[in-house]
């Protein structure tokens, strides 16, 4: 990847691949493999992509301005900054959500055990089945419980 560099300092565009910056230059015979110096007169650095760090609770990570190494690449960098009340509110209703969701696909997971009882196919004991019957009201109640949607206590599932 290359980016484009005015007056020693990568600017706003998004990064280009290498066949682009082949082709913006058709004209100009480039070694196989670039390097810093081939590509620097052109207004370009090549560019060395990272993963975003993960952010901790109510931080975002937004990209910042890449930084050259000693071998001559520009390293995407990022910073950490504090979310907004609307983007925590949001992060949150996505949070609960995704809580819901798991717990939901629980519940899925055990309705059998329920089925199986009430049709009368399986003939559980009845510690077995107050136990599923336990679990599945634990699983019900989990919005209800003091850190939701980010700290979730599950109910472990009856063996």
């Amino acid at each position: 990847m290359l980016i484009k560099i005015e007056n020693g300092v990568p600017v706003g565009e998004p990064p280009i691949d290498e066949r682009n910056f082949r082709q913006l230059h058709s004209n100009t015979s480039f070694p196989r493999i670039l390097t810093p110096e081939d590509v620097e007169s052109f207004g370009y650095g090549l560019f060395q992509q990272t993963s975003q760090p993960e952010p901790a609770k109510f931080m975002k990570c937004v990209e910042d301005t890449p930084v050259k190494n000693e071998s001559g690449f520009y390293i995407q960098t990022w910073k950490r900054t504090a979310m907004s009340s609307e983007e925590i509110e949001n992060a949150t209703k996505l949070r609960a959500k995704e809580v819901k969701d798991i717990r939901n696909n629980k519940l899925k997971d055990s309705d059998w055990v329920m089925l199986a009882s009430s049709s009368g196919e399986i003939d559980f004991d009845i510690k077995v089945l107050r136990s599923w019957k336990t679990y599945r009201r634990r699983l019900r109640d989990i919005a209800d419980q003091p850190g939701f949607p980010w700290n979730i206590s599950w109910p472990e599932q009856p063996k």
